[in-house]
């Protein structure tokens, strides 16, 4: 017995540009979708040259080569293909080793190389560097990308591995003779969509979300439609100026959607991808099988079938297992195309499987399996037992976006007041980020790729059922709209759906420009699914939950400490998980009044309940409320600063109570303190604040429409002694201490009196950034966001994360009913364990100036 491994490469790429639908709204998920099959004109494969193996046998490495004659993967096992590159950057050493050894890749020059991204690696200082091939001023699409893996080493880069699917050719073959609105014509007709020129007037690229692209509006055609200018790589034809179309119809029982590529020399369309992505009902198709193998040395069994795939099925790959009765055989797996042999597997023993996804689609026919026992040279016939089974599997699943999941979010907030009162002229334009979960080849895919360990798994994906939930459901949060109760999670529980991943909604500043309007008669103007931007409120509230979470994991917050989490992965016993955070978009904002005013406006909240038990949390719309307080009209589930508050609160209550909820009034003043410090140091640290002129050490700056201190008396960063007052001026200094507990009107009251910790904190956080900074700069916003993605630990950060990292290390050191000199306490612990107590003078001097001895 022995080992052969046949390597079976396959490549499905999916692009996805359908928008997504609400489950209230009109765009359904579709059961099936019958469309024209995948087309590509690039068959054919171009062989390494002698020259190119022979620089790979130069390096000692191995190249797996593409179909244009250039490696697919380049690797040295168990070393690097080069030490030592110079470069300042990851970047420049990766484009400077291409340039080195561009006789691998078929290239002349690097010149034609732009930078196309770099992803650092996670938990690493490694990078992926990708750099995208450039003909004049077409960029290279569909192929033509390079991307090098490399770490800094001594003395330099150490280089791990390339990939690519650049093409040798370096100029274009030709020029672009079709205008983009021929080019587009030429792609519609090729799917049986005739239109003529004077169907097409051309709209505003950067107003219909395409920039780069030419947008078109056709007669007959309510969708946008796009065309760009390109270089499409070819194998054997050289690089072709070309146009990528995108011709799309959805107001038709079968949407329309297709990408496609047209010579931009003759009309000819050289590739077609259809951009609709189908659900199904149930599961992909399964067939099971059985046999027995003869009993000669590599004899096979007859081949079991047909196994049909149908031109409207979708199948993208077919998967076949067998395993034989006998863990000792050695069996050999063949799938076939009628009486073509198409894939084969032979490891090691039993069992053995086959992934056969062709690039373009799984091809229409009958296909067979066949299994047989491997033919040794000794002629050895099979164990007994001789009885097999195994499985075929038509794979339908709808292949996933470059970027996994996308969600578009205000990372801090919508666009802040230009008035300072009523009517507060709050913006309308939508300053909204796209955050991926995977880094994509377009730079414009992905403001932010928040893809991390601590989530494991995408914010949207089942982890228990091991499958994306398509909504605002995960293993870190639950959201949905709530309009009927302001507490708890109540109807229509409506939570926007999409099929692609792609939550991306619009957002029209509907509860601003309506000036917080619910109808006549009253509660009319709540439509389920569709009012009040409600499918961007649920996306925007669950994204910040998520984003909470992780952030927080980094720092302490995790399974072991009684963190939020549908799963905890096998870390804790089992009761202690099933407990997402729950919440509840636009609370109970479609109740009637007076009781909306007292419950549901102008406010946020967070019931911690117990580990194993989901949280619930409540974002509310605000606005003025006579003889009460004078707000905007704004939607909170914006507003991460309040969004933090509330998760924060979860955060404390749990790791100062040990699973359950800490006690006192110390406790209670130092948890609004505690949140207020955590979601403003996740802001600044992660570089989102601020985003106008507001202070960005403020907390609910957009909600309350307070730039300079939110919903505090003082904001925290205020110093605690300035010039002496003048006559309408605000002083902007925070002389609270120790001693001023009950301070406010109220009396003792746990906002106001948390208001001393955060001045004291705030001092800790000055003082450790100002003696970290000459090695660590507090303003060095690439290193912060490093340090606040948790890439870095806080020891090699600035002080400001070095004095976060104690504060929730503090807490799992507090008793569960602390007073603020216990917390004193803890936090010099903190220290002590940590850092070995390399801090404590500044968190004396820092305690003291604020009473604290």
């Amino acid at each position: 017995m022995r080992a052969r491994l046949t390597v079976l490469v396959a490549l499905v790429v999916a692009v996805t540009l359908l928008l997504p639908a609400s489950a209230w709204s009109v765009g359904k998920i579709l059961d099936s979708q019958a469309g024209l099959v995948d087309f590509d004109v690039r068959t054919e494969s171009l062989p390494p040259s002698a020259e190119q193996r022979s620089l790979v046998e130069r390096l000692g490495a191995q190249a797996i080569w593409n179909q244009y004659g250039t490696p697919s993967s380049l690797v040295k096992h168990g070393g690097y293909l080069a030490t030592g590159v110079e470069g300042g950057t990851a970047i420049a050493a990766a484009k400077a080793w291409l340039a080195a050894n561009r006789g691998i890749f078929r290239l002349d020059s690097t010149a034609g190389l732009e930078l196309f991204n770099d992803s650092p690696l996670v938990h690493s200082e490694g990078h992926a560097i990708s750099f995208r091939q450039t003909f004049g001023e077409l960029e290279a699409t569909d192929g033509g990308l390079v991307t090098v893996g490399l770490a800094p080493g001594e003395g330099g880069w150490n280089v791990a591995s390339a990939s690519s699917t650049v093409t040798g050719d370096e100029t274009l073959t030709g020029s672009l003779r079709l205008g983009p609105e021929q080019a587009w014509l030429a792609a519609a007709a090729s799917i049986g969509e005739p239109h003529s020129l004077v169907d097409i007037d051309k709209v505003n690229a950067v107003k219909a979300g395409a920039a780069g692209w030419d947008a078109l509006h056709v007669a007959r055609l309510d969708d946008v439609q796009r065309v760009r200018a390109v270089a499409f790589p070819t194998v054997r034809a050289g690089v072709v100026p070309a146009y990528e179309t995108i011709v799309l119809n959805t107001d038709v029982a079968e949407p329309v959607a297709y990408r496609i590529f047209v010579d931009g020399r003759t009309g000819e369309v050289l590739a077609r991808q259809s951009l609709v992505d189908n659900a199904h009902d149930g599961p992909s198709p399964t067939f099971s099988f059985e046999g027995i193998l003869p009993p000669v040395d590599g004899g096979c069994d007859v081949r079991k079938g047909p196994y049909t795939v149908t031109a409207d099925a979708h199948v993208r790959a077919i998967d076949v297992f067998a395993n034989a009765d006998s863990p000792l055989q050695d069996i050999v797996l063949r799938l076939y195309f009628g009486t073509t042999l198409v894939a084969s597997a032979d490891t090691f023993n039993t069992p053995e499987r086959i992934r056969y996804s062709p690039a373009s689609g799984v091809p229409p026919g009958d296909y067979f399996v066949e299994v047989c026992e491997f033919d040794d040279t000794a002629n050895t016939p099979p164990l007994e037992p001789r009885t097999y089974r195994g499985t075929v599997t038509l794979d339908t699943s709808a292949p996933p976006a470059p970027y996994l999941a996308r969600w578009k979010v205000f990372p801090a907030n919508p666009p802040l007041h230009t008035l300072p009162a009523d009517p507060w002229n709050n913006p309308s334009t939508d300053t909204r980020a796209l955050w991926c979960w995977r880094a994509t080849a377009a730079a414009a895919d992905c403001n932010r790729v928040v893809g991390n360990l601590a989530a494991r798994a995408p914010w949207d994906h089942d982890v228990k059922g091991n499958f994306p939930t398509g909504t605002t459901v995960g293993n870190n949060a639950v959201t949905a709209e709530s309009w009927t109760d302001p507490f708890l999670p109540s109807p229509n529980q409506f939570r926007p759906t999409s099929p692609t991943r792609d939550y991306s909604f619009p957002w029209t500043n509907s509860w601003n420009t309506n000036d917080c309007n619910p109808g006549t008669p009253y509660g009319s103007a709540f439509v389920a699914g569709e009012s009040f931007d409600v499918s961007a409120a649920v996306t925007n509230l669950f994204a910040m939950h998520n984003r909470m979470h992780d952030w927080s994991y980094f720092l302490g917050f995790n399974e072991d400490n009684w963190n939020g989490q549908a799963s905890n992965f096998g870390l804790t016993e089992a009761f202690r998980e099933n407990d997402p955070v729950v919440g509840n978009a636009q609370a109970g904002a479609a109740l009637p009044p007076p009781l909306v005013y007292a419950a549901a406006r102008d406010n946020a909240n967070m019931i911690t309940l117990p580990d194993g038990q989901s949280s619930i949390t409540n974002m509310y719309f605000w606005q003025p409320l006579a003889g009460s307080f004078y707000a905007p009209c704004v939607d909170g589930d914006y507003d991460m600063g309040v969004i933090g508050h509330e998760y924060a609160h979860m955060i404390e209550n749990r790791m100062i109570g040990k699973g359950v909820r800490r006690s006192g009034h110390h406790a209670g003043a130092m948890g609004e303190s505690h949140s207020d410090l955590l979601s403003i140091e996740q802001l600044n640290e992660s570089g989102f604040v601020p985003t106008s002129d507001e202070n960005r050490w403020a907390t609910g700056t957009y909600a309350t429409g307070n730039k300079l201190r939110g919903i505090r008396n003082y904001a925290g960063n205020f110093p605690p002694s300035g010039a002496f007052p003048e006559p309408s001026v605000y002083p902007q200094i925070d002389p609270l201490n120790f001693s001023d507990f009950g301070y406010d009107v109220t009396g003792p009251q746990v906002h106001a009196d948390g208001e001393i910790w955060t001045a004291t904190n705030f001092s800790i956080r000055r003082a450790l950034a100002a003696k970290y900074d000459a090695a660590f700069p507090e303003s060095d916003t690439a290193l912060q966001s490093r340090c606040a993605d948790g890439l870095l630990p806080p020891e090699s950060c600035p002080g400001n994360r070095r004095w976060i990292q104690l504060v929730l290390d503090s807490f799992l050191l507090m008793p569960t009913a602390p007073s603020m000199i216990d917390a004193r306490n803890a936090i010099l612990a903190a220290d002590t364990l940590r850092f070995g107590g390399a801090n404590q003078s500044e968190l004396w001097l820092a305690f003291a100036q604020r009473g604290f001895g």
